[in-house]
């Protein structure tokens, strides 16, 4: 079957998506290009100006292709269109339940990834920048839609208890949707695949929902937590019975060494989760150490769910890879505390890296004990923020943040794997560059990045039905 899709931009640059009603077709309820399917006989330009009008009010003249899809199933062409008359009304067609505009760092996580691509192409093609911020965005938002469109449809086939608490915190912890992507574009991306890399999603609902109990959050990046929406016993009942219904459920459907392996891992997270708050001291190894520990059930799900696959090579690549990513995503989040949320994690007496980076530069640490116990006071944040800014301790952690990160990039260029997978894992990898740290840090080529990027998803997921 073919389809059709049109890119329309306003005096902004802002691109036109539709929202497709909820229970219509294989797109339901998420946001794609104004188009849809081809009629017999009739031409592409015909098809696009054809569904624009009947979906958006817009008369428009067809224009230069910007992305030709092939799929299993279908194949599919977005047109750079403009418009030469109407305009944008809703309630034109029932399938269509929602028709805006959107800023390209603005666009809804729940997009059709060819919508996705098209719209990145576009943006490439007719701009000579792609700025940090808008790199970060381009890169979670193919990864979100690559869940959204492949992945999430899968949910429901697993069979598990309590899927409605599993597929809540799933589906509404925004972004960050690498978890299931990662494993899936470096498997043999079939429907089994879907499965393994689902499971990725689920161990990290899970582990999430611990966190967020444990550290007493109501909210996170901006949405309400699962005890928050549920209710604290259900919750906490959810918890209790979730890794023994895994290990039964995983131990039917796929055998008992990797539905062992899931349970272990996410037993292992719980206990490092109780060490966490019996954690006082001020050694930057033992807090990583932990940090691994309590993260450890990704990197296990991952590389279990390749190794089912028959993929041993990838598996214990994916594993390693995940092992030396923990310390450096710890350094990023605390350094993301310290500077961007005003010194958060010292009003909570948290010690994190950079708290036990200025503890190894101090001739006595006590005083840094001092002012943690006297943290609620305004002077002891005060003289905190003085040390830090004499002991240089920002840029060092920037600094240790590159060069973990550095570390990896050879990694993955060591990887026995394809290039459009190690291009996924690059692009992967550069956004805490892009996201976290100053722009004097950043990269100047995000441009070129995100266009490898988005030739490299569209060429992975060639085979998708």
């Amino acid at each position: 079957m073919d389809f059709v899709g049109g890119i329309v931009t306003d005096d902004d640059n802002r691109v036109l998506m539709v929202r497709r009603a909820e229970g219509v077709g294989h797109m339901a309820g998420l946001w794609s290009l104004p188009g849809g399917a081809r009629r017999d006989g009739e031409s592409d330009q015909q098809a696009v100006v054809r569904k624009l009008g009947g979906e958006t009010g817009l008369e428009v003249e067809v224009e230069a292709p910007v992305l030709k899809t092939n799929r299993r199933r279908w194949r599919g062409t977005a047109y750079r269109v403009r418009p030469v008359g109407g305009q944008v009304r809703q309630g034109l067609d029932a399938g269509i339940a929602d028709c805006r505009f959107f800023a390209i760092d603005e666009m809804p996580e729940r997009t059709v990834l060819e919508a996705g691509l098209a719209i990145m192409n576009h943006r490439l093609e007719t701009s000579m920048t792609v700025t940090a911020h808008e790199y970060s965005s381009i890169v979670d938002m193919l990864f979100s839609g690559l869940f959204f469109s492949y992945l999430e449809p899968a949910l429901g086939k697993l069979e598990l208890e309590d899927l409605a608490t599993l597929s809540w915190s799933i589906t509404n912890t925004p972004l960050r949707k690498f978890k299931s992507a990662i494993p899936f574009l470096m498997s043999d991306r079939s429907d089994r695949a879907k499965e393994y890399a689902l499971m990725a999603e689920i161990v990290f609902a899970v582990c999430t929902i611990m966190d967020d109990l444990c550290d007493e959050r109501t909210e996170r990046y901006g949405f309400p937590t699962a005890h928050r929406h549920f209710g604290r016993p259900q919750t906490v009942a959810f918890v209790f019975g979730a890794i023994e219904s895994l290990r039964r459920d995983l131990s039917m459907k796929y055998g008992d060494a990797y539905a062992e392996s899931i349970a272990g891992a996410l037993l292992g997270c719980a206990r490092s989760q109780a060490r966490r708050f019996a954690d006082q001291d001020l050694e930057i190894a033992d807090y990583f150490d932990n940090c691994v520990k309590r993260n450890d059930f990704l990197g296990v799900a991952w590389s279990a769910g390749l190794r089912a696959l028959g993929q041993r090579d990838t598996a214990e690549f994916i594993y390693g890879l995940h092992q030396a990513a923990i310390p450096a995503s710890q350094m990023i989040n605390d350094y993301y505390d310290m500077v961007r949320n005003e010194f958060r994690d010292f009003r909570a007496g948290v010690r994190s890296y950079c708290v036990r980076k200025l503890a190894a530069e101090l001739a006595d640490p006590r005083e840094l004990e001092n002012l943690l116990a006297r943290r609620a006071d305004p002077a002891a944040e005060r003289r905190f923020h003085e040390l830090l800014e004499r002991y240089d301790i920002i840029p060092k952690v920037r600094a240790d943040i590159h060069s973990a990160l550095g570390e990896i990039a050879g990694m993955i260029e060591d990887a026995p794997l394809s290039t459009a997978q190690k291009t996924i894992l690059a692009c992967w990898n550069d956004i805490p560059l892009a996201n976290i740290l100053d722009d004097a840090d950043a990269p100047r080529d995000f441009h070129a990045r995100t266009e490898r990027f988005v030739d490299s998803i569209d060429a992975l997921c060639g085979e998708l039905s």
